[in-house]
């Protein structure tokens, strides 16, 4: 090839389509739109000619397959640490432990995913720009805050029931809940209300999101998230070594909670959109896709990172043991999203029922296991009660997810019209102001 020009330069020709046809991401709820080719690192790529429409991209499937994976791996979590019978000091028993320990990490698949999928439309190829501030949190929150607001109300109500609860005590509970300031509080874990933690820096993360695009354009993906990492660990660990030094500091509680909020989470959100100015809808050559060379130094930093840590986990200091839990689920992340039989599987019917199902599945679980926690037989063992109760609850949490669903998306449906009616009377009260001024 090196002597035959013709050859060559049909390679090249040949190297660019495959490229370029890599390139094309759907605008989740976009018809046609302009392409703009983007380098490994997210930035776009410098060109003068035109860019002609694209066409209507494909979805991606695989984001239901690691949707449905994470929240049956925090169901199971919740589920074996609610068991009433005591955990076993055999080996088995002991690696059973860890093993449902963590499936907590859920959490941090989650956190990648929505990174990713919130900025495909804008680091992947399809290049939109972002909406109105206003406008994107409007589509955010009527996203999360309908079914979020209704379950949290019903489960105040239900633990009031129950358990006799101080109705004082639940209204202020309840109020935290809903201005999202729960996950700064550490007793919500000693609550049902514990797995709604995730919510605090979800809603922190939707309110940052324009300004960290915003990084990402500017430094490019992979600097942006080096960034996000460093400063956010390094946040971590400078908190971590004030709070041993200065033990009664003001700063005892909210320290302790970084973890539990965007200052802490933030390099997964961003590992995620990472990935979206990197992935490649087109998977006719994996191979391809690995040889990027973001791609590949990035996953191979990951790999050697997690391989060190959990070598030396028992001397590192905090925060590097959840640096190195964080790189592992990334390496497992990274090939769902790349893997073209992870298509095929997220294709599913069930997949999809569950995954479309997976936020108030979320919402509901933890609750519904506190309270239905009906006897089991002496003669079942821990995996056994594991087993049965699986089998009852998964279903039964499911059907109410799906009312749940029903039910906020008729409300979500009547706040929209009220909130566009709204955004339409501002409009025109602005139009009818400039006309005033002119005339």
């Amino acid at each position: 090839m090196r002597g035959n020009p013709t050859r060559r330069a049909l390679a090249v020709f040949t190297t660019s389509r495959h490229l370029c046809a890599g390139l094309r991401v759907k605008s989740s709820d976009m018809g046609k739109t302009s392409t703009t080719p983007r380098a490994g690192d997210g930035r776009p790529l410098k060109s003068g000619a035109p860019v002609a429409p694209g066409p209507q991209y494909t979805t991606v499937h695989q984001a239901d397959l690691v949707r449905v994976a994470a929240m049956v791996a925090i169901f199971f979590h919740h589920l074996w640490a609610g068991l009433p019978l005591p955990l076993a000091a055999d080996t088995l028993g002991k690696c059973l432990n860890a093993v449902f320990s963590q499936m907590s990490l859920g959490v941090v698949f989650f956190n990648f995913l929505s990174g990713f999928l919130l900025a495909l439309p804008h680091l992947g190829a399809a290049s939109r720009p972002l909406p109105r501030y206003s406008e994107f949190l409007r589509k955010r929150f009527l996203r999360i805050v309908p079914p979020y607001y209704i379950a949290v109300f019903l489960i105040t109500v239900g633990n009031i029931a129950i358990y006799r609860l101080d109705i004082r005590g639940s209204a202020i509970s309840l109020l935290k809940l809903l201005l999202f300031a729960h996950s700064w509080d550490w007793s919500v874990f000693n609550t049902d209300y514990a797995a709604l933690w995730y919510l605090g820096p979800l809603a922190q993360f939707y309110l940052c999101f324009p300004l960290i695009l915003r990084l990402f354009y500017r430094l490019g993906a992979r600097n942006a998230v080096i960034s996000a990492v460093v400063a956010s660990y390094g946040a971590c660990w400078l908190m971590d070594l004030y709070l041993a030094a200065v033990p009664g500091s003001i700063l005892s509680g909210p320290g302790r909670m970084l973890l539990f909020n965007l200052p802490g989470r933030l390099p997964e959100f961003a590992m995620g959109m990472w990935f979206a100015a990197v992935w490649r809808p087109d998977f006719e050559s994996t191979r391809q896709t690995a040889r990027e060379s973001g791609f590949s130094k990035f996953f191979s930093a990951a790999l050697l990172f997690a391989a060190a840590v959990t070598v030396a986990i028992r001397i590192v200091p905090f925060p590097i043991p959840h640096m190195a839990q964080v790189a592992w689920c990334f390496l497992l992340f990274v090939p769902v999203l790349v893997l073209p039989g992870a298509a095929r599987w997220a294709d599913w019917r069930i997949v999809k029922s569950f995954s479309a199902a997976s936020y108030s599945f979320y919402l509901l679980h933890q609750p519904l296991l506190t309270w239905l926690r009906f006897p089991m037989p002496a003669g079942f063992g821990r995996m056994g009660q594991l087993a049965v109760r699986a089998a009852v609850m998964i279903p039964v949490v499911f059907l109410c997810a799906m009312v749940l669903d029903r039910a906020a998306g008729a409300a979500g449906s009547r706040i929209a019209k009220v909130w566009d009616l709204f955004a339409a009377g501002r409009r025109e009260r602005a139009s009818r102001t400039r006309n005033t001024g002119r005339s």
